[in-house]
């Protein structure tokens, strides 16, 4: 019984010491890509759009989403594969498009290769036109098969200015196997390719009043490499933290400083919802928000950055420094303590149902509302259909930006 015991044990700890094994492949010297010709981010966004799958259609499903960021270019599908992320270049005046796919929640992963052919599209797109006649041939590998597959364009994108795709933890969780960790600056520059418009956060305080990400109460091997700290956050300054608490992938723990700085200046997210995991901390937060909100208007950045009010005593420290003058909130408490904390989005539990007359409510006083956390597709589908949120908060953004775009 105790060797039944020490294996469980030791089976536990080893899972939770793994959490980050999935490898990512890459074309290295054999890309098509080197010495090819940098293709600009107006010519890519000129690719964006829902395509019809002509070949590939049982792994890929009947459509398909092309959408460009400021890093990457990326295709959302809706059936065994959920999303690619691809590097592009100009290569005998054809588009070369290269990367890797991911099926989610599974562990499969391998790379990919699209070619635009200057006849089939390339020659708009590369003159700085947009054109409703590019097909997209290519192949993904498949252990040590070769699937091919050809896509060809539908439909333009319709505009995401109206409907948040939420990335929880800055883009997913590190039990997904993501190319970074949870709540990282690598994480969050990815959240984009992964088909997010917006970002959840979780911030905690150090001992020396530094506002940095962190999800949970305690320093453990789910989130960070080697055991040289222990126990909650708030009990170390921030410079032993930089340099003894590695995240999973190697990153250094970030400041929520740098971290706006990230988004403001690297990335296109429109919202970034700070999920407050410290009491009496708001004091030492509320400065940053202002800070960034004023440099994100003199580089002209269309952002709200938002306090979130997850419980009484978080709520009563904003309501008693007034600091629904300062900054803009979310309250994930009832419609009532969204109208106390004046704030201007109210967080939404999905296992509360669609709550029609609840939203209802809420849109009528002028309050957006999300949804949190959903990663079931099929809850996702049917909230995304039948309720009214302005915004869902998931650890599976391209799944959810498939719906989105193509429904």
């Amino acid at each position: 019984m105790r060797i039944f015991i020490f294996l469980i044990i030791f089976l536990l700890y080893q899972s939770c010491q793994n959490i980050i094994d999935l490898s990512y492949p890459g074309y290295g010297d054999e890309s098509q890509l080197i010495g090819s010709l940098p293709m600009n981010q107006d010519y890519q966004s000129n690719l964006n759009g829902v395509y019809t799958v002509i070949e590939g259609n049982n792994i890929l499903g009947d459509l398909c989403v092309i959408k460009s960021n400021k890093s990457s270019l990326s295709m959302y599908c809706g059936k065994s594969i959920n999303f690619f992320i691809f590097e592009t270049g100009i290569v005998n005046n054809n588009i070369v498009l290269e990367g890797y796919y991911r099926a989610l929640p599974n562990q499969v992963t391998g790379l990919s290769r699209f070619v635009i052919d200057y006849n089939e599209g390339a020659k708009e797109i590369l003159s700085g036109l947009q054109s409703d006649k590019i097909t997209m041939r290519g192949i993904f590998n498949v252990g040590n098969n070769k699937k091919s597959f050809v896509i060809s364009f539908k439909e333009k994108l319709k505009p995401d200015s109206t409907f948040y795709i939420i990335a929880h933890r800055g883009g997913g969780r590190n039990s997904d196997k993501l190319p970074a960790s949870e709540n990282s600056l690598e994480m969050i520059e990815l959240a984009e390719s992964l088909g997010a418009n917006a970002i959840e956060i979780d911030v905690r305080i150090t001992k020396d009043n530094v506002p940095v990400l962190f999800h949970d109460d305690f320093i453990s091997s789910r989130l960070v490499n080697g055991d040289f700290l222990t126990g909650p956050i708030e009990n170390y300054n921030y410079s032993h933290l930089k340099k003894l608490c590695k995240l999973k992938h190697g990153e250094e723990l970030p400041s929520l400083e740098e971290t706006l700085d990230l988004v403001i200046n690297k990335t296109g997210i429109r919202l970034v919802w700070l999920d407050i995991k410290s009491f009496n901390s708001l004091k030492y937060i509320i400065p940053i928000i202002e800070a960034n909100k004023l440099k994100a208007v003199a580089v002209n950045r269309n952002i709200d950055i938002v306090v979130g009010i997850t419980n009484e005593t978080i709520k009563n420290e904003f309501i008693d420094n007034n600091y629904f003058n300062n900054v803009n909130s979310l309250c994930e408490i009832s419609v009532d303590d969204v109208r106390k904390t004046k704030s201007e989005y109210w967080g939404a539990s999905w296992t509360l149902g669609t709550q029609l007359n609840e939203v209802r409510q809420m849109h009528y006083e002028g309050v957006k509302v999300f949804v949190w956390t959903i990663d079931d597709v099929k809850f996702m589908k049917s909230y995304y259909a039948e309720g009214e949120f302005d915004g869902i908060v998931t650890n599976y953004p391209s799944i959810l930006a498939f719906e989105f775009y193509t429904k």
